[in-house]
């Protein structure tokens, strides 16, 4: 298996879409999620998003929220019951359009 920096990878399917498409991110990664958001934060990336769908997993999810505010989304999470993972929604601020 090769593990690729997702941000090139993420910005080459951007470019491939037109600007005034709807982009979603539907997230499960095991884990990585607190080192990805981060990570395509720090590259512009994330604001390129109108809603993200993700998973979280055995970490209480206040860094994941932080950077998506910072981003502009607004951000509803819920724990499992068994309290091993949790999912988290974010939309994108309608004021915030890109189109």
């Amino acid at each position: 298996m090769v593990i690729r920096d997702a941000v090139p990878v993420v910005a080459e399917l951007l470019a491939t879409l037109p600007s005034n498409v709807v982009r979603v991110i539907k997230l499960d990664c095991e884990g990585a999620e607190f080192s990805l958001l981060p990570h395509l934060s720090s590259h512009g990336l994330l604001r390129e998003f109108s809603l993200i769908m993700m998973e979280f997993h055995r970490t209480d999810p206040n860094s994941l929220v932080t950077v998506l505010e910072q981003n502009g989304f607004v951000v509803f999470w819920q724990n499992s019951l068994l309290g091993l993972t949790g999912r988290l929604y974010a939309a994108k601020n309608s004021s915030e359009k890109r189109y």
